[in-house]
């Protein structure tokens, strides 16, 4: 059996195969962050963005690596979405966001010189 498979290598045949190989490729594109995703899920994410989506969409914690991944993810695409409420529609023209994130920006910064009072992720430590 070892003599057949070689006759095929040199022939034109193999070439074609190679052509769907690009179709698995949007496969490796998710791998790059499952990569850095076994140290931490939500690196890149502030913790502010992650209690604030579980308050607004009343998620609890994830109870496993695989729930918190997908959790990430959603996080991660409610954030390049400008961060909507529950209910609001996403489809707003992209000037309006532009305008919307200016003020979001002002508010974050008095936030800021405030005093924060410490609070765990995902409503636990509430009092």
């Amino acid at each position: 059996t070892p003599e057949p498979e070689p006759t095929p290598e040199p022939e034109p045949t193999p070439e074609p195969e190679p052509t769907p190989e690009p179709e698995p490729t949007p496969e490796p594109e998710p791998t790059p962050e499952p990569e850095p995703t076994p140290d931490d899920p939500f690196a890149g994410i502030s913790d502010e963005d992650i209690s604030v989506y579980s308050d607004l969409f009343d998620i609890p914690p994830p109870e496993n690596d695989k729930d918190a991944l997908l959790l990430s993810q959603k996080i991660k695409e409610w954030i390049s979405k400008g961060r909507p409420k529950p209910g609001e529609d996403v489809k707003q023209p992209k000037e309006e966001k532009i305008e919307e994130s200016e003020p979001e920006e002002e508010e974050q910064e008095k936030e800021e010189t405030k005093p924060k009072k410490k609070r765990g992720m995902f409503g636990f430590f509430r009092k």
